[in-house]
């Protein structure tokens, strides 16, 4: 018979060894949680190496992000790869990216959302650039269809 959250539970079958085993574990997790209540009075500061392994993988995404920038011009220029509104279409870059064998952060594949990421992580100033950039080539394309027009109608 032992006790699981005070509720008694009938061994029955279970060899003696098994139950020891059990009541060990329970004592050493019962001291393992105490010493940790222990560390944090004595102003122990817990998860330190994980905010500087978050701080350093950020770091390293921003830096990709910025790699990958002069790619993302280039190709990001040509109206195929936005929808009317100015928003990209991901999954037309990602193909694009991967056709031109450019290599992601880990040497792996281009996703939509690995392109989303990374032009999220750009942030707003590369997409208003790329609007920018179609919203100049489109009042270009306008200014000499009008002068063709003109010239016909002479």
């Amino acid at each position: 018979m032992i006790t699981v959250h005070k509720k008694s539970v009938n061994t029955g079958s279970l060899p003696d060894s098994f139950c020891a085993h059990i009541g060990t574990k329970s004592a050493q997790s019962a001291a393992i949680r105490q010493g940790i209540a222990d560390a944090r009075k004595r102003g122990v500061e817990w998860g330190v190496f994980g905010k500087e392994l978050a701080k350093r993988n950020r770091l390293e995404a921003d830096a990709f992000a910025y790699a990958t920038l002069p790619v993302l011009r280039e190709i990001g220029f040509s109206g195929a790869f936005y929808k009317k509104d100015g928003t990209p279409r991901y999954l037309a870059l990602a193909r694009q990216l991967n056709a031109l064998n450019v290599p992601t952060a880990n040497g792996g594949k281009w996703y939509a959302t690995t392109v989303r990421r990374v032009i999220d992580r750009l942030g707003p100033t590369f997409k208003d650039e790329i609007l920018q950039m179609r919203l100049k080539t489109k009042c270009a394309e306008a200014l000499e269809a009008e002068q063709k027009l003109k010239e016909l109608l002479k």
